[in-house]
């Protein structure tokens, strides 16, 4: 007879998801090909599944160069319904 396996359900403990599951990248602050280095000031750790959607999306654009281009993008659409 097969035992069926107990499903925890939420977070276990306090432990974020990159902690538990230990999947995390180096991500620079200020891209590397934009002549920038690998100062501990220029990274940050982020977990693999939002570092690859980061690229994604943006590219080598910075942290502030992204939510520049998504308040613009904001404000397009709010111009549009106008």
């Amino acid at each position: 007879m097969k035992r069926k396996r107990k499903r925890n359900k939420g977070r276990k403990g306090n432990r974020s998801f990159t902690e538990r599951a230990g999947y995390t990248n180096r991500h620079h602050n200020f891209a590397k090909c934009r002549g920038h280095n690998d100062s501990i000031q220029n990274l940050i750790i982020m977990d693999v599944r939002r570092h690859q959607a980061f690229h994604l999306l943006f590219g080598v654009r910075t942290f502030e160069e992204a939510a520049r281009l998504l308040l613009r993008v904001s404000r397009a659409k709010e111009n549009q319904k106008q």
